[in-house]
């Protein structure tokens, strides 16, 4: 199993993403109720343009692990791309809000501003500061995106891609966000 998965990892940082997705599949043919791993297929998925397969297998992870704060951050994101009724406050409700990425959770919650996120994010230990920084910048982008202001998103983004640590998923998201904005009208 994990020789998939990892293979899978693999694939999806190259962008061959139907590659990915097969290890993925074959992987959870092992060991069909690892959430870790349906949220790495939905990941891959979202990355690869199937929002709706992408809501569906992180959905699927979230109700496996509902204290999985990924799992819950991202399926309420994909949910509102999928113009759904915000539910963040609900798919989050059973993660741990004095951990982090709690800050980033208020921040889509509006119960902190940007600022107050990076504030949140400065950590003594200068990795865990810079993925931290990472994630606010690149989770404020997804905001600001979804909020029709472009500029912000893109410099957010940027910000995200060049700071984040190069196995986290959100350097891959970021990448994915600016593309697609290079790409849009």
């Amino acid at each position: 199993m994990l020789a998939y998965q990892n293979r899978g990892w693999s694939y999806r940082g190259k962008s061959e993403f139907d590659r990915a997705l097969a290890d993925y599949d074959r992987a959870l043919q092992l060991d069909p109720k690892n959430a870790r791993l349906i949220f790495a297929r939905g990941f891959t998925h979202y990355l690869a343009g199937s929002l709706a397969k992408a809501l569906a297998d992180v959905s699927q992870a979230n109700a496996l692990d509902p204290a999985e704060p990924y799992a819950a951050l991202w399926l309420g994101i994909l949910g509102q791309r999928s113009r759904l009724p915000n539910q963040m406050a609900k798919t989050t409700a059973n993660v741990d809000m004095a951990a982090w990425p709690a800050p980033v959770i208020k921040l889509y919650l509006g119960e902190l501003t940007t600022e107050a996120a990076l504030a949140a994010a400065e950590h003594a230990e200068s990795s865990t500061r810079r993925g931290q920084l990472c994630e606010v910048n690149f989770y404020a982008g997804d905001i600001a995106l979804r909020g029709g202001a472009k500029p912000e998103a893109t410099r957010l983004f940027t910000l995200a891609a060049r700071d984040c640590p190069k196995t986290w998923i959100e350097l891959e998201a970021a990448n994915a966000e600016l593309k697609a904005l290079a790409a849009a009208p």
